[in-house]
This record gives C-alpha cells, sequence and structure tokens, in this order.
C-alpha cells in the first residue's frame, strides 16, 4: 500500500503535477516553463484585455499594459510545482480538479501614472455662481455646480482588484467633489442681501435741488458682481447711471 501511494505521489509530482489546471488550462506534467509559455499563449488576451470603468457619467477602459497591470506567468506555474505528500491533494490531481489562479504583478508607478491621466481627461470642471440681471431688471442667480475627479489613490486598489476578474459591467471608479471657487452659500447670501434688493424698488436721487428716479432696469445696467477670490464684489457704472 505504502509503494502504491509512493508509486502515484512520484507519478504527479514533478514540476507541475498531474491533473494541474489554471482557470482551466491544463499544464500536469510540463516543467515549470512549458507550463508558464503555455499559459501565456493561452491566457495572454485576457490578461491584457482593457479593464472598462466609468468616471462619474464618462465611460473609459484601462489598458493594462500601460497601467503596469501584468501576469508572471512563471510564479503561476511554480504554483503547483513540488511533490505532493497530503492525500487529498494528491486525490484532487487524480480527479483533475485542481485549478489554480494567476499571479498578478502591479507596478504601482505605473498604475498611478495611467490613473492620473484617466482622471485629468474625465475630469468635470466645477461650474461657478454668477449673478446678472435680465433687460427688464430681475436678478437672477446661476447656482454653483461641483465638479468632479477621479480620487487616483482609491481607484488604484479599484483597478487591482478588478484586475482578472470576470467584469459583467464597468468598474466604477471613486470620484473626489471639486467644489467651486464661490461657494454656493456666498453665492446665495450675495444674492439675497445685495443683488435682490439693488432692484426692488427705483431709487430716488437728489441733486441740486432736483430730484431723479431711476427705475429697476436702469440700475440693472449699471450694477454688476464680478467675481473677486471666494464672493462677489458690487460693481457701479455711475457715470453711466447718470447720463
Amino acid at each position: 500500500l505504502v509503494g502504491g501511494y509512493a508509486a502515484t505521489v512520484a507519478a504527479v509530482s514533478g514540476d507541475v503535477p498531474a491533473g494541474t489546471s489554471v482557470r482551466g488550462v491544463d499544464i500536469g506534467g510540463m516543467t515549470t516553463d512549458q507550463a508558464a509559455a503555455t499559459l501565456e499563449l493561452a491566457l495572454g488576451d485576457e490578461a491584457t484585455a482593457p479593464i472598462p470603468v466609468t468616471a462619474g457619467e464618462t465611460e473609459a477602459e484601462v489598458d493594462p499594459q500601460a497601467s503596469g497591470l501584468g501576469v508572471d506567468w512563471e510564479a503561476t506555474a511554480e504554483q503547483a510545482s513540488g511533490v505532493i505528500l497530503r492525500p487529498g491533494a494528491l486525490l484532487a490531481h487524480l480527479r483533475g480538479e485542481v485549478d489554480l489562479e494567476l499571479v498578478p504583478t502591479t507596478d504601482q508607478d505605473a498604475l498611478v501614472r495611467s490613473l492620473d491621466e484617466l482622471a485629468a481627461d474625465t475630469a468635470v470642471e466645477p461650474v461657478e455662481p454668477r449673478i446678472r440681471y435680465t433687460k427688464a431688471g430681475a436678478a437672477r442667480l446661476r447656482e454653483a455646480v461641483e465638479g468632479a475627479t477621479v480620487n487616483v489613490e482609491q481607484a488604484a486598489g479599484v483597478v487591482t482588484a478588478a484586475y482578472l476578474q470576470p467584469i459583467t459591467e464597468p468598474v466604477a471608479l471613486p470620484m473626489d467633489a471639486v467644489p467651486t471657487v464661490i461657494p454656493a452659500e456666498e453665492a446665495q447670501r450675495v444674492f439675497t442681501e445685495q443683488a435682490e434688493p439693488a432692484v426692488a424698488l427705483p431709487v430716488t436721487l437728489v441733486v441740486d435741488a432736483q430730484t431723479t428716479s431711476i427705475p429697476p432696469a436702469d440700475i440693472a445696467e449699471t450694477l454688476k458682481f464680478n467675481p473677486v477670490g471666494s464672493t462677489f464684489e458690487a460693481k457701479l457704472k455711475a457715470k453711466a447711471l447718470h447720463e
């Protein structure tokens, strides 16, 4: 019995034991070099297939080769090399039930560079708020809209985890909000406290005992709210108003 077991062990042992496969590719009985070459030929396209991703609402692809993602074919083949002594492992090999996974490699610097480029290409710029007046003199506020960009550090982990895995839909990359220079709250404050009251009623001016009423529409034509830093600055073209 012992002799028979030893003979069976010898039969499935060596560089790559019989009954070994990687993702369904049989490499049993091969040397590790042969197995590595066989796996690269059979699974190379899978290892270099673009990874579909989404950055917010934008669809894109990550090229594994350009992003430093790959497979160590020799290490993958070497996973099963050596002598098998455990009966459970021996039986699994004899039944052809040992299906191993690929051993991935990652060049982190290359991955970050690739994702930096993707982040730049897919970034959504924020829309700054704007205060203006209509021809009729009504104040209008264009709301601030935050932008968005890929969080490269987190995305690197997500892409690495998705590499070589079955993908049925694009991988969603983590995003960071990009705030506007002028916060929405500040824009609303200036609009409510300054822009609207400025044209709420006609303005009465008394110059040299003469009274002049300036309608809101005329005020609106000469009053501008210009962005300055993180707020707005009101600027009135007094000369134009006087004319």
